[in-house]
């Protein structure tokens, strides 16, 4: 239903514009075609810059993730530097110390950036993941299994966290009040 009414929006959007594709055949015949092929529309589309930019605010309400808080335990203790907003949806942390798991999870991915900084990636239950970044080290492999609050890396100034559910980012609340 969710991508027959994204598909919906993106048709209404593009015929809306101006008029003028309604008027040309062949470009009608061309979305047509999309369309009625077994093309769906996923929530990865939102997602991707150029499309937030050429679709309308009106059609990215179908592309959004929930508004709904997320209850999960702190990655590390330190005062946020950058809180988690709309438009820049992570949380950044300017500390040296442990990072730990938000919740119970699988490692998904270990990714090592050119300056040597880690990226973890951690799957959870009810198409939760969370993401970790700005470790100098970190000690799991990939299909690792963790409980909340067991240590993902260390970090050396600097941390990232974001948490995603069904792809798209949503705002943690801290259960342990940090």
């Amino acid at each position: 239903m969710r991508n027959a009414s994204i598909s919906a929006a993106v048709l209404l959007c593009l015929f809306a514009v101006g008029g003028t594709l309604a008027g040309n055949n062949r470009i009608s015949q061309a979305v047509m075609s999309h369309v009625t092929t077994d093309f769906e529309v996923d929530d990865s589309l939102g997602r991707l810059q150029f499309v937030s930019n050429i679709l309308p605010e009106s059609a990215m309400v179908f592309l959004q993730g929930t508004d709904a808080d997320v209850e999960v335990s702190a990655p590390v203790r330190a005062q946020e530097s950058h809180a988690w907003s709309q438009e820049e949806p992570w949380i950044e942390y300017v500390c040296t110390g442990v990072v730990t798991a938000c919740d119970d999870g699988d490692v998904m991915t270990i990714v090592e950036n050119r300056e040597g900084e880690y990226t973890v990636r951690l799957r959870h239950e009810n198409g939760f993941e969370s993401i970790y970044s700005g470790m100098s080290e970190v000690n799991l492999r990939e299909g690792d299994h963790v409980l909340c609050s067991d240590q993902v890396g260390w970090t050396d100034g600097f941390s990232a966290f974001e948490l995603r559910q069904d792809g798209l980012s949503v705002q943690p609340v801290f259960s342990d009040g940090r």
